[in-house]
């Protein structure tokens, strides 16, 4: 997630993509990252994948508002909240789908 996030900003600091895209990259960058993150984290984990997904939501979840509200002193607002909500969705969904993928032990 870190480094496609610094790709996305360096891409925006030379002037190749534009506000709005820069935007969209940084959101694309977080829901892939949490999707495929909480994919791995679903496979290790022998609970339910909704409450792996969770849990892996969770622990991104305090990082980001730790970063966002202490260090950087953003507000927290509505579009905050469905951007949260958004994630939640996605590190949900990759807890499932990595619950679900069966990997083959017995060769």
């Amino acid at each position: 997630m870190l480094l496609l996030s610094f790709i996305s900003s360096t891409l925006y600091y030379f002037n190749i993509t534009s506000y709005k895209a820069n935007n969209i990259l940084l959101y694309i960058t977080a829901i892939v990252s949490l999707l495929i993150g909480s994919i791995k984290f679903s496979k290790e984990m022998n609970k339910k994948g909704i409450i792996n997904g969770l849990i892996y939501f969770l622990i991104n979840f305090v990082i980001m508002i730790f970063f966002s509200l202490i260090i950087f002193k953003t507000n927290f607002g509505i579009k905050n909240i469905i951007y949260y909500l958004i994630l939640l969705l996605f590190s949900i969904l990759g807890g499932i789908i990595g619950k679900n993928i069966k990997t083959d032990t017995n060769d």
